[in-house]
């Protein structure tokens, strides 16, 4: 392994052992206190992350809730299916696509039965050419985000012409909620990433939220998985990493 790596690692180990003893010695203190030490140790990683070309432009002033651990169900009928065009002729544009793209997946039965575990919401909609829009819906357990649940609509101006079905039910949830790490704690762990994966590479963190994540890639023969509590990190380059977010 090359010396700078090397020196990396040393250095980000240090870092979070500084941070948890930081961590620690906020928790006995009076509420005045123990704010005061997290906004010092708050701004002592930004700053450790700046040094390193990562900068937050991000709301990191929110507390991490205590979740859950979930067993995901995978649906059966799971895949990419292609359709003929339907002879229809649709003005196409954002609005449409989207209500088409509704109508469609409720006709399918798309999402089988959801009951109160997972809702579906449009999280986006691209226009992928001149002549289609993309839609996309994202699988959510109470508010959070499941990285690996998603449906997709290529919608063209005479319907759905393609449909992409990555989803799942929840059939547990653990009784027990555990507490995240600190966001401090993940940003490190979120540089530590970015600097093995990308050396050198200068990032804007423009979205910190907490989600669910599968550790083992879906691969389509899974029946079932776990799903784990993370925190994600969006930059402004468009991409996004999860770290887990259990100690």
């Amino acid at each position: 392994m090359e010396w700078s790596k090397i020196k990396n690692i040393l250095i980000i180990a240090l870092l979070l052992i500084n941070v948890l003893f930081l961590y620690m010695m906020a928790q006995p203190s009076g509420a005045e206190s123990d704010g005061g030490n997290q906004e010092t140790l708050l701004a002592d990683t930004l700053s450790v992350l700046e040094d390193n070309g990562i900068t937050v432009r991000a709301d990191t002033g929110f507390d991490a809730p205590e979740l859950p651990i979930l067993t995901l169900q995978f649906d059966g009928d799971n895949g990419t299916y292609d359709y003929a065009p339907s002879g229809k002729s649709l003005y196409l544009n954002e609005d449409s696509a989207l209500e088409e793209a509704d109508r469609f997946i409720t006709e399918k039965g798309t999402f089988g039965t959801l009951g109160k575990e997972i809702r579906a919401d449009s999280i986006t909609v691209s226009e992928s050419r001149p002549d289609w829009f993309v839609v996309t819906y994202g699988g959510y357990y109470e508010n959070y985000r499941i990285k690996e649940l998603y449906v997709t609509c290529t919608v063209s101006s005479s319907g759905v012409l393609r449909m992409e079905k990555q989803w799942a039910q929840v059939t547990e949830a653990g009784r027990n909620r555990r507490a995240l790490i600190p966001v401090t704690s993940a940003l490190l762990h979120y540089m530590d990433r970015v600097l093995s994966d990308e050396p050198g590479a200068e990032k804007t963190v423009t979205g910190i939220s907490v989600a669910y994540t599968v550790n083992t890639p879906y691969d389509g023969t899974v029946a079932s998985d776990t799903a784990f509590p993370a925190w994600r990190f969006d930059a402004s380059d468009g991409n996004s990493v999860y770290i887990p977010a259990y100690q």
